[in-house]
């Protein structure tokens, strides 16, 4: 009777076991693929890592429509692109190529409706160091997006 008994509670918590397992699976499987913006922080890392994978599936859930890129270059030469022109570019580079250098976020300023963000890279093979300040700002749905992003180029000192 003990042994039958010991069987019983050894099944009952292989299964509570596996329910368990199962449901851990399924919550990371839904937070994975939750849109990234309810909040800006995560508007932020995933800018960050969109660009360190050339990830232009990434950028199109977080830029507004209307966003605009503004590049300034080493020289006197300022570049303004929209987003069909920045995911088109990234489009053709196939995304998902890893970028040889590291990015790191801080925020500059918050409010309730808007972010001032600065993402720092330093690619680590040649010298080339980019500051990007996006402003983040919610949309009329109250999702946090991307509407501009100024992009400065320095030489590594």
């Amino acid at each position: 009777m003990v042994g039958t008994l010991g069987r019983y509670y050894t099944a009952m918590k292989k299964r509570i076991l596996t329910i368990f397992m199962l449901l851990v699976l399924m919550t990371n499987r839904s937070s994975a693929t939750e849109n990234p913006n309810g909040d800006y922080q995560q508007v932020i890392d995933a800018y960050r890592l969109g660009f360190l994978n050339t990830d232009y599936k990434k950028f199109k859930e977080i830029l507004s429509p209307n966003a605009i890129f503004t590049t300034y270059t080493r020289g006197e030469k300022i570049i303004k692109n929209g987003v069909c022109a920045v995911l088109d570019n990234m489009c053709k580079n196939r995304g998902m190529i890893q970028q040889d250098c590291e990015a790191k976020a801080a925020i500059i300023a918050t409010s309730s409706s808007q972010v001032m963000a600065e993402i720092d890279i330093n690619y680590l093979r040649f010298d080339n160091r980019q500051k990007h300040i996006l402003t983040i700002e919610k949309d009329e749905e109250g999702k946090w997006k991307i509407t501009n992003v100024y992009k400065y180029f320095f030489n590594q000192e």
